[in-house]
């Protein structure tokens, strides 16, 4: 079983007035007492090429250092800010680099978790919620650009804006229609309408998830729960592109467990954001897989995750030997560069939540 790293001696975090002069977040305090209400925090490093991460939960460190393609050990039980009713508001989530900065377009700013497009607000934290935060997109994914088209009454009106994959350029929907051919504009994907005021500032951003635990049958000894989430930030949602195929594999003998077939990069619009700008939340459903003949670890298959671009006819990434244990929870997390090479490749992070 994993090791569930307990926080529950941490001070109680207050958010002071004062905005970080690099980021325009409040950052949290911690004082010195402290309430009962406490949440659960768990990180996955699934930026392509980028650095160690360092989580941080109302200011303080929270868990161990996160490597590319890497997920946290297990969840950090940490106490809240000021209670409500029902929820703890004003939950301040960042990363920063374990060592250096994080680079590309944040420099030495951190990653934040922004609770909304147009705002610098902290996430609002249910008492004893599980949340896994993913750090997602590349180092350099520039800032969204809020663009301007010509609307039916001839007045430049706020539109989609397009992102370019083969240049990183970002155009208007009037560029976007003036595109030669239907094929230039399958080479782009929408990033919806950007608002105005976005606090996006590009680079790594976070992709929080609100982890739900399936219900096991009654006498389960065969079954464990697995969610595949795509974070291969050049895969996208058109059908002309490329999307992920994912599957595990028996070492020896078997039949292959199907993950994902096509499966939309988790960032994309139609990975159900729109506007595709500055952090975001979803809800990932844990799926039953029968994973193993028994309980005994002696039981247990082996396997080898598979990932591809193209139903499998080539391999674009196999991991290491892994098994899944009966009753137990997991996330793998595609991540890397389509056609990448060394430490941008195609990987994955496979981590146990219980």
């Amino acid at each position: 079983m994993k090791t569930i790293h307990k926080l529950s001696a941490l001070a109680l975090a207050l958010m002071v007035s004062a905005c970080d002069e690099n980021d325009g977040i409040q950052d949290a305090v911690p004082v010195t007492t402290g309430t009962n209400y406490t949440a659960n925090f768990l990180m996955i490093n699934a930026v392509p090429g980028g650095s160690s991460l360092d989580f941080y939960v109302n200011g303080l460190k929270t868990g161990a250092s996160v490597d590319p393609s890497k997920g946290q050990a297990g969840y950090a039980s940490v106490q809240l800010t000021t209670p409500g009713l029902n929820s703890i508001a004003n939950t301040s989530v960042r990363a920063k680099a374990t060592s250096g900065t994080i680079g590309g377009v944040l420099g030495s700013r951190d990653a934040i978790y922004r609770a909304g497009n147009t705002n610098v607000n902290n996430m609002v934290a249910a008492p004893n919620a599980r949340y896994t935060f993913i750090a997602i997109d590349s180092i350099t994914r520039p800032a969204p650009v809020r663009t301007f088209s010509l609307n039916s009454l001839n007045v430049l009106a706020a539109d989609a804006t397009y992102f370019v994959r083969a240049t990183g350029a970002q155009i208007s929907r009037d560029q976007w229609l003036a595109l030669p051919s239907d094929a230039e504009r399958n080479k782009t994907v929408s990033i919806g309408t950007v608002p105005a005021g976005s606090t996006d500032v590009g680079g790594v951003r976070f992709l929080l998830l609100t982890d739900t635990y399936p219900t096991f049958p009654g006498g389960n000894t065969t079954q464990s729960a697995i969610r595949f989430v795509n974070a291969i930030p050049n895969s996208y949602s058109l059908p002309t592109n490329t999307r992920i195929y994912a599957r595990l594999k028996p070492v020896v003998a078997g039949a292959n467990i199907a993950l994902a077939s096509n499966a939309e990069y988790i960032a994309s619009v139609a990975g159900g954001f729109n506007p595709s700008v500055g952090s975001r939340s979803t809800t990932t459903a844990f799926t039953l897989r029968t994973t193993t003949t028994g309980t005994l670890d002696s039981e247990q298959i082996e396997y080898n995750l598979e990932l591809s671009t193209d139903n499998f006819t080539t391999i674009s990434y196999t991991s290491p030997v892994v098994k899944f244990a009966v009753g137990k929870i997991y996330t793998i997390v595609a991540t890397g560069f389509v056609g990448g090479t060394g430490n941008r490749a195609i990987s994955a992070a496979i981590v146990q939540h219980n």
